[in-house]
């Protein structure tokens, strides 16, 4: 699996057709939409930002699989160039993200009760770039 930059477009319209539920590509442009392809060249996921303010990136996750710690690695050093704070938005549902935002180094921030929609509840995650342990010694950041 690789990360993929630039092609915001096709990221943000397979997005929406892929992840009808939670999406609507309809509402709102994204800061950011990195694509997550695997060997063949295939869209398999899509990291979707909108920026909140200078210091902070909210990224929702849609996946057709995990994250993988390579992708993650590669993208906190690219979020954390720009932001202080990255927020995950996800799915009440989402085994993964639950899973493994923890053992990134997220911090579970709460809920939000009907955030895409009656019965589809968002789970709200944030990593500060002190906290994370991907970019070196966060002590050095400037």
């Amino acid at each position: 699996m690789n990360l993929v930059f630039g092609h915001d477009a096709t990221v943000w319209q397979w997005a929406g057709k892929n992840f009808t539920d939670y999406f609507d590509p309809t509402t709102v442009m994204p800061t950011w939409a990195l694509g997550v392809i695997d060997q063949a060249g295939v869209l398999r996921g899509a990291l979707i930002g909108i920026e909140e303010n200078a210091a902070t990136v909210e990224f929702t996750v849609y996946s057709e699989g995990a994250i993988t710690l390579p992708i993650a690695k590669q993208f906190f050093g690219v979020v954390f160039e720009r932001y202080w704070r990255l927020q995950v938005r996800t799915t009440k549902d989402n085994k993964s993200i639950k899973r493994n935002a923890p053992k990134w180094g997220f911090t579970f921030e709460g809920s939000a009760k009907d955030y895409w929609g009656p019965g589809k509840s968002a789970l709200l995650y944030r990593m500060l770039k002190s906290d994370c342990r991907f970019l070196g010694n966060p002590h050095e950041i400037t």
